[in-house]
């Protein structure tokens, strides 16, 4: 009954900022239109974003300088603490790589140039703080010439998954750094991660309360992804068991969607 009633929770015709503040609704010239029964849904909402680009496969190390990161005092596993998102310092990982793609995905972390930047700024896209990166070095053939200008995006739009599904509370999920212990009959591997939407502030990028690491964009950013052609940019379902859209096609959600009413059905 809990989940039913959460998941009938839409976002709304007012947006929240990543910050908390109360929003006009994006210009609509320039934001992706969303269908309001698809925002409904949390698993047609918010989509966990992954990077990779088939044609120039590139990745990215983030070594974070002075900060003031410390070992979280109530579990000791995980790390509490700003960083200094100043002083990042950024290695492109290039091997195979031919050209610099639009998105570069690092180990949770997500680097876009100014096109991307810019793009999001005309659409209004929320839950994120621009960073310009220090590029320190480029390993792979494309060394050879200079990387473009990099922000990395410091995500500050947050949602809760849905712990019932999750792991039945039976896990161990640390209340300040967010880290996640096995416990019960949960270990490590593949689970039930869905979006609660009352708890979603609204950011169009953000990130779960259970490990705070993957980052995730909304369907919003999805659809400009689609629109501008960004290179370097793909998602996944936020669980495990369902099908990897292809953006390339107009109807990339349509088998994502049968799927996700079959196995996640909202109550009526």
């Amino acid at each position: 009954m809990q989940r039913r009633r959460l998941l009938q929770t839409g976002l709304g015709s007012v947006l929240l900022s990543a910050w908390g503040r109360a929003e006009e609704p994006p210009n609509e010239k320039t934001a992706p239109k969303i269908p309001a029964t698809l925002q409904k849904h949390p698993l047609l909402t918010i989509f966990e974003y992954r990077g990779g680009d088939p044609k120039s496969p590139t990745g990215a190390s983030v070594l974070y300088l002075d900060g003031t990161r410390k070992p979280c005092p109530d579990c000791e596993s995980g790390r509490i603490g700003p960083y200094n998102w100043g002083k990042a310092e950024i290695e492109i990982l290039a091997h195979k790589a031919t050209y610099y793609p639009d998105l570069i995905q690092g180990l949770y972390v997500v680097l876009v140039n100014q096109k991307v930047l810019d793009d999001m700024a005309e659409a209004k896209i929320t839950g994120f703080i621009a960073h310009k990166a220090k590029i320190w070095r480029v390993s792979g053939p494309i060394s050879k010439t200079p990387p473009p200008v990099y922000y990395l995006l410091e995500i500050t739009g947050k949602f809760e998954l849905d712990r019932k599904l999750y792991d039945e509370f039976e896990g161990k999920l640390c209340p300040t750094c967010h880290s996640w212990k096995p416990g019960g009959k949960y270990t490590w591997g593949d689970k039930v991660e869905l979006p609660v939407l009352d708890t979603w502030n609204g950011g169009d990028w953000s990130k779960n309360n259970v490990g705070a690491a993957t980052p995730y964009c909304s369907r919003r950013v999805v659809e400009l992804a689609r629109v501008k052609k960004w290179t370097g940019f793909r998602i996944l379902a936020t669980t495990y068991g369902l099908p990897v859209p292809d953006l390339t096609k107009d109807d990339w959600d349509a088998e994502l969607t049968a799927s996700v009413e079959k196995k996640f059905p909202l109550s009526k």
